[in-house]
């Protein structure tokens, strides 16, 4: 289950992860009202979809005025927002988020995601983050940093300054880093997920990090451990494919593999290369 930006920043705020102050908007009106009841002078204003790659789609504007942030919701609201997570039909702007402008000294890369190969959770940090650390992780992966959660889900304090030798971080600041690194994997960890990014990270101006976009996803199958993250009075963010697949009915052969084709048939593969008992059938429609 996805969830959306706004919605992962409460959790890191909760979390004691510094974030930009914000407020949520569905219509033009109550995004320029949000601009002035925020701090100034700059404000940013974000389409809310289950997709990264916004900033290079259009759908994340500067502004300089509520009114620019007003026009900035209006030019988003109900559009359909393509990006490279969205597939060619894109996703239905229905809310933006209005947050005040950070002045940014340096932008880095943090990430919790689940590794499927040595099944377990893998801290992610690059001193080089913001909208193409695809780029960094492709031309110079020496520039990302790794390390692995024990079987206790736990990060050592060890592992977490080891991530950031070679930052050129002062000591303030790197043991502020450090302590924020060990407590986004102890909020992965105990809420089932399965990937928590924040890109950029940014060591603002004024010092300290701010969490200035993030991405949440849950395990489906543990949702039955977070019940107020589902349902409608919960996140009840995107679900999987995986989920829908479930959802329409569809069954899956014990090593849950499902291949997705363009058309109206899939693939269930028995086997981690898909070449063991593979067999041919008509696939449900998904949404």
């Amino acid at each position: 289950m996805h969830i959306h930006e706004y919605q992962a920043k409460r959790l890191l705020s909760a979390y004691g992860v510094p974030t930009p102050e914000g407020r949520l908007a569905a219509t033009p009106g109550e995004a320029e009202q949000a601009a002035r009841d925020l701090p100034g002078p700059v404000w940013v204003v974000k389409a809310q979809i289950h997709a990264g790659g916004r900033g290079k789609a259009g759908g994340v504007k500067v502004c300089r005025s509520p009114e620019e942030a007003r026009e900035a919701a209006a030019s988003l609201l109900g559009a359909r927002l393509v990006t490279p997570q969205t597939g060619p039909d894109g996703e239905r702007v229905n809310a933006v988020w209005i947050e005040q402008g950070t002045a940014s000294a340096r932008e880095c890369y943090l990430a919790v995601a689940l590794d499927r190969a040595s099944q377990c959770l893998t801290v992610m940090a690059s001193p080089g983050g913001g909208m193409d650390i695809e780029a960094v992780a492709a031309s110079s992966p020496e520039r990302v940093f790794t390390a692995r959660l024990d079987g206790g889900h736990y990060l050592w304090p060890f592992q977490a300054r080891n991530l950031l030798e070679g930052w050129g971080l002062e000591s303030g600041p790197a043991r502020e880093l450090a302590s924020l690194v060990r407590r986004l994997a102890a909020l992965a960890a105990e809420k089932d997920m399965t990937q928590l990014e924040i890109n950029p990270l940014a060591l603002s101006e004024g010092g300290g990090f701010v969490a200035l976009d993030a991405k949440m996803n849950f395990d489906d199958s543990a949702l039955k451990r977070h019940p107020r993250y589902r349902g409608p009075q919960g996140y009840g963010g995107g679900r999987s494919a995986g989920a829908r697949r479930r959802r329409k009915g569809a069954h899956l052969c014990s090593a849950g593999r499902f291949h997705r084709y363009a058309g109206e048939r899939g693939r269930a593969c028995d086997g981690h290369d898909g070449r063991h008992q593979a067999g041919w059938g008509r696939a449900c429609q998904l949404p």
